[in-house]
């Protein structure tokens, strides 16, 4: 009788968990450069204008994660980026300019979806999820 209950407790948890007996835990690491956009601001009066120019800098992403299935995976990651920014600001006859390096630290959670299965060489996925951005000049 026993061996029958644990039968049919192991048939449910099988149907119950399919998706669960082939995932799998990956994680990834990337390293390489965050490039910024430039931008500009004028003014006529007074007659003022003020401009920044970031440089590329150092860029680190790190994630772990898990596929549920074929077509959808969870994954959290850490992206850090450093770069460095110079800033332009005219103001009448007065000139200042300031050099800074912030640097951005971001800790999100994804929901992937992908369009081929998980055998296919590459696979095109959209990623939908919160992040959250701690930014220190």
């Amino acid at each position: 009788m026993r061996e029958l209950q644990f039968c049919r407790l192991a048939i449910s948890l099988g149907v119950f968990f399919h998706g669960a007996a082939v995932a799998q835990v990956f994680v990834t690491g990337l390293g390489g450069a965050a490039a910024l956009s430039n931008g500009a601001a004028a003014s006529q009066s007074p007659v003022s204008a003020s401009n920044y120019d970031s440089k590329v800098g150092q860029a680190l992403n790190l994630a772990a994660g898990y596929h549920i299935n074929d077509w959808f995976s969870v994954q959290a990651g850490y992206l850090w980026n450093r770069n460095r920014i110079v800033t332009t600001e005219i103001a009448g006859a007065a000139f200042v300019q300031r050099q800074s390096i912030p640097s951005q630290n971001a800790l999100g959670a994804d929901l992937l979806l992908y369009f081929r299965p998980r055998s296919s060489r590459i696979r095109p996925y959209l990623s939908v999820g919160p992040d959250w951005v701690y930014v220190l000049s």
